[in-house]
């Protein structure tokens, strides 16, 4: 997953100087933390070598990975730079653009393609509380392998009502990139609400998601058997950990890793 990221007007104030605002930083940090994606560099800092060695070493205290590549400085609009390394990468499937400039409003294809990945900021303010969620959310929702628990805790919490009016996606039907629908709206209000109550046991939820006994005791020796443990886990967390698992479902065949 790649993260398209502009640093004026995102990571500190447009109107302000040079000088990283830790809320915006931290909200960042929480970004990368939670969906795995990668930075490309997409702002106009990326052809100054300084800059370039300002946000690795921002990312560097934070204990991140630093800036994974750059788009090409085409000399038109940022979009095009977008769709342009996008093009070149055919590998990436998972990415939304961070920017202060409108990405989407022009009538071009590279806008219409931009629809439903961007996320954007407040150029006086820059990344604030409200657009984490959202960036998050949009990442998530493009891949079907990750647990919708994970999907609930990361974005929800952070304002249910903001996140599920502003939520677009392509299901990957055909369709498009579209809002979601009435049906899937209370889909995730319901999910929401089994995750947040204390009603909502690991055992209750296992036994809504037809897990087996077997199964339980392979998420308890791996200390994941509760709601919250699965629910944070980041997606190549969950990759390494749950599906990579070996286990003895106790049938006399012996240790095996899980079945489909």
């Amino acid at each position: 997953a790649a993260i398209f990221l502009d640093v004026d007007g995102v990571l500190h104030s447009l109107y302000g100087d040079d000088v990283f605002k830790e809320s915006c930083c931290a909200l960042l940090e929480q970004i990368l933390r939670t969906t795995g994606a990668s930075i490309v560099l997409s702002s106009t800092w990326r052809t100054e070598e300084g800059k370039l060695a300002m946000v690795n070493e921002m990312l560097r205290r934070r204990r991140l990975p630093p800036i994974c590549d750059c788009t090409k400085d085409l000399g038109t609009h940022r979009e095009v730079e977008i769709c342009e390394w996008l093009d070149r990468h055919p590998e990436v499937i998972r990415w939304v653009a961070i920017d202060d400039q409108d990405l989407q409003c022009r009538a071009t294809d590279c806008a219409a393609r931009v629809r439903g990945h961007f996320v954007r900021t407040d150029k006086k303010r820059g990344l604030v509380f409200e657009d984490a969620p959202l960036v998050i959310a949009l990442l998530l929702a493009q891949d079907i392998d990750i647990p919708a628990s994970h999907f609930v805790h990361s974005c929800a919490p952070l304002g249910l009502e903001s996140l599920l009016s502003r939520l677009q996606y392509d299901p990957g039907d055909g369709s498009g990139v579209r809002p979601l629908t009435v049906a899937e709206d209370l889909q995730l209000r319901r999910l929401h609400e089994a995750c947040c109550s204390e009603a909502a046991s690991f055992g209750a939820l296992a036994a809504e998601c037809c897990i087996d006994t077997a199964l339980e005791r392979v998420l308890s020796a791996l200390c994941l058997d509760s709601v919250p443990a699965l629910a944070w886990l980041g997606a190549r967390d969950f990759e390494e950990r749950v599906l990579g698992a070996w286990f003895d479902p106790g049938d006399g065949g012996g240790e095996r890793a899980l079945a489909a």
